[in-house]
């Protein structure tokens, strides 16, 4: 969704790193607040659920590589094994989290379906 908003308004060749996508976002749309504060609750470390930052700690990742420490066992170069047993196997505990999780993508659904609607009457 990031990359999508920011190519729509800055053109070709944005930064691929989820982070610089934030920034760019940010400056091109700010006053997409709800948008903005769920985008950087699960990109900014300080704003992250512990489940999240416990998984990037022990994984020695950042948001930046999410593509990759979500997404595989093993990084690129098959030099790192990322460990996912911190996000599978909480229990009663975890489900907050993912109930959250849940909810937030709602949210962030509705709110850019309503952006991509602005964009479109422009």
């Amino acid at each position: 969704m990031l990359k999508g908003f920011v190519l729509s308004e800055s053109g070709p060749n944005p930064k691929h790193r989820l982070t610089h996508l934030l920034e760019s976002f940010v400056a091109a749309y700010p006053s997409e607040t709800e948008l903005i504060t769920l985008f950087q609750k699960y990109l900014i470390q300080s704003a992250m659920p512990e489940i999240l930052i416990d998984f990037l700690k022990k994984n020695e990742s950042s948001v930046d590589h999410f593509f990759e420490s979500l997404r595989y066992p093993f990084n690129l170069n098959l030099s790192r094994n990322y460990k996912h047993t911190m996000l599978k196997y909480k229990g009663g505990e975890g489900l907050p989290f993912y109930e959250e999780l849940v909810a937030d993508i709602g949210t962030m659904d509705k709110c850019t379906v309503a952006l991509g609607r602005k964009l479109e009457r422009r």
